[in-house]
């Protein structure tokens, strides 16, 4: 069974996006050797913006960062840490139609299917783990080390406003 939204493609408009940058240590900032890629708009193959081109050395802060958080949001109490990841929820459906179009934009996928597949999923991942970590009192509910990077996981480590590009 496919999975659309029934709302008019036409209530959303096409995204000014700017150039992007990466977010490491809670800053937005530019690749460390200044490079950048073109992010290409897979339904017209035109150059919609360009990203930041994370080199290793990037990789190797935005890991060390991740490692230097993980005390602190270990040690949260797991009531809070669900507050936070409920109110990352809300965040997402509030801004679902800017997310959907930038969603579109930049995947190529068409905004009937944004919605439903990225935007409410999103929603519904933290949502789950929200809910779990109620489930967990006095629980922190992690291991004892930080996880480790996957591609599956870079997805969300993101750079401002898109992720992909065909000039890597």
């Amino acid at each position: 069974m496919a999975v659309t939204d029934t709302r008019p493609a036409t209530s959303l408009t096409r995204p000014d996006v700017g150039p992007g940058q990466l977010f490491i240590a809670g800053h937005w900032r530019e690749a460390s050797d200044g490079a950048r890629t073109d992010v290409v708009d897979p339904a017209t193959g035109r150059t919609i913006t360009t990203a930041a081109a994370a080199t290793t050395a990037d990789v190797d802060a935005a890991v060390t960062a991740a490692r230097a958080a993980f005390g602190e949001w270990r040690d949260t109490p797991s009531r809070h840490r669900a507050h936070i990841l409920h109110r990352v929820a809300e965040l997402i459906r509030e801004r679902a139609d800017e997310i959907v179009a930038v969603e579109s934009l930049d995947v190529g996928k068409p905004v009937t299917l944004c919605r439903p597949v990225d935007v409410v999923t999103a929603a519904e991942v933290y949502e789950y783990y929200a809910a779990l970590a109620r489930t967990r009192p006095g629980s922190t509910g992690t291991s004892d080390s930080p996880p480790t990077p996957t591609p599956a996981a870079s997805r969300w480590g993101w750079s401002r406003r898109s992720r992909h590009s065909t000039s890597r």
